[in-house]
């Protein structure tokens, strides 16, 4: 008998874990790009940093024959995308914001010179991805706190009449219609988006 409460045991341990993982893996982001010379011809073997300014955390990567490179299972945060390549000045790119399973995508193109000089960008990246056809959208904690959440009454007050965190739904675009019943309607579509859900069916 006791064998069969250690085999449970070990069971809901081992899925404990691999359910950590899994949901370890989906709030992270990736950064992208082609690294290029003057020419537009492609880079190879270009050292990539990616350095998490809250923690200083880095991240590294390097550009394939064709100049592709990617950093991937970046956690959300602020990001500084470096790259040192001999013959080419130091490339630095500060204010790089990851959101959670966002594709930045980098392109650099470095410049003749010596590795001791460097050229910064501190402008923010793009808003528009053209690395996915994802739209997605996310709601920040302190968002959540300064909006006007507390359903009054049944009117989109969750079972306990409290704040309801699907209410969130209508601060994102597209989204009306939300109703205790957990339906939503995205875009003119009705009926087909219960708020457990996160795609069409």
């Amino acid at each position: 008998m006791r064998s069969v409460f250690v085999a449970a045991g070990s069971l809901i341990g081992v899925l404990s874990f691999a359910a950590m993982l899994a949901f370890g893996q989906g709030g992270t982001g990736t950064i992208t790009g082609t690294i290029t010379d003057p020419t537009g011809l492609a880079v190879a073997g270009a050292n990539v940093q990616a350095t998490n300014a809250e923690t200083g955390a880095v991240y590294a990567g390097a550009s394939t024959a064709s100049g592709n490179y990617a950093i991937p299972n970046l956690p959300v945060g602020t990001y500084e995308v470096s790259v040192k390549v001999s013959g080419f000045k130091t490339y630095n790119h500060t204010n790089l914001a990851i959101a959670a399973a966002q594709t930045l995508r980098e392109d650099i193109p470095l410049q003749v010179g010596s590795a001791s000089e460097s050229i910064t960008v501190a402008a923010e990246a793009s808003l528009l991805q053209t690395e996915t056809g994802d739209v997605a959208h996310n709601v920040t904690v302190e968002q959540m706190d300064d909006l006007p959440l507390l359903g009054i009454g049944t009117v989109n007050s969750g079972t306990s009449g409290y704040r309801n965190p699907y209410n969130t739904l209508l601060t994102l675009p597209g989204v009306s219609d939300y109703a205790t019943s957990g339906l939503f309607t995205v875009n003119g579509w009705a009926d087909l988006f219960p708020a457990t859900r996160s795609s069409p069916p």
